[in-house]
């Protein structure tokens, strides 16, 4: 899970740099970053940010947070009221 998780924040971080049109150097500079953490971040070297560079690199790209994480992983199946039931009798 975590490798997919990893995986999934590269393509994402990659995604909307290409999408803002910034180099890995203009992320870092307005991230306050280095070149070669964003570099590591976009190549899957650096599997687990911290929250500070999240959110630096979520200012950096103009996005929330939320942008950088939202939908990396499957929501847990929801199991409905009828079934929860069922399973108590």
């Amino acid at each position: 899970m975590k490798k997919k998780l990893a995986r999934a924040l590269t393509a994402r971080i990659k995604t909307l740099r290409e999408t803002a049109g910034l180099s890995q150097q203009e992320v870092a500079a307005r991230g306050d970053l280095s070149v070669s953490l964003v570099a590591k971040l976009e190549q899957g070297k650096k599997a687990n940010p911290r929250a500070s560079t999240l959110l630096a690199l979520a200012r950096a790209l103009g996005v929330t947070p939320g942008a950088l994480l939202d939908d990396l992983l499957p929501a847990k199946r929801q199991v409905p009221e009828a079934e929860k039931d069922a399973d108590e009798s």
